[in-house]
């Protein structure tokens, strides 16, 4: 139970944080990233908004054959090129520990992550966030606080890596928009 109110209160503080910016979100360039190390099975994802109005979606295309550090400095790159004039960008947040066991995702049937990979997922995250100006708001979007808000709004979750970046996007418009309310 105490692990229940502990995560309950961190996506409260999260949306507590995105609540206050709303009039910045809703007015402004923003960009979603579901963050990745540009792996066999995941990219990057991407969705940009325009004052609180979907534009468009997609992917960083990166090759998974370099070393983890040249693909960093891949997305580094690519968000710098095509991301430098955004004014909120939303980057999605991982649990601190690797979700679950490879036996526990075989018996819940959802996905499991090792520690390598949480890592260097981690890193990406980090190299993401870095990649900005100073200028550009930065907020964390939890990955259960946006899940939440996607089910309980029946979004589809598909797990593609740019229509996950398109729901952390709509989960935070959800969250500016309702503290207007």
């Amino acid at each position: 139970m105490a692990g229940q109110k502990k995560k309950s209160n961190q996506s409260e503080l999260w949306a507590g944080r995105i609540a206050r910016a709303s009039d910045l979100i809703l007015s402004s360039k923003m960009v979603a990233i579901d963050p990745s190390v540009a792996s066999t099975s995941s990219k990057p994802g991407y969705a940009l908004f325009q004052a609180g109005v979907f534009i468009e979606q997609g992917i960083f295309d990166i090759s998974p054959k370099p070393l983890l550090s040249v693909r960093l400095r891949h997305i580094k790159c690519m968000i710098r090129e095509y991301f430098l004039d955004v004014d909120v960008a939303i980057i999605e947040q991982v649990p601190v520990k690797p979700i679950r066991t490879k036996k526990q995702a075989q018996e819940t049937g959802k996905t499991w992550m090792n520690h390598q990979a949480h890592n260097s997922l981690m890193q990406a995250i980090g190299a993401t966030k870095a990649s900005f100006e100073l200028e550009t708001e930065l907020f964390d979007m939890p990955a259960p606080l946006w899940q939440k808000i996607a089910r309980n709004n029946g979004w589809i979750i598909d797990k593609a890596d740019d229509s996950d970046a398109r729901l952390i996007g709509e989960a935070t418009l959800h969250i500016a928009r309702g503290s207007k309310k």
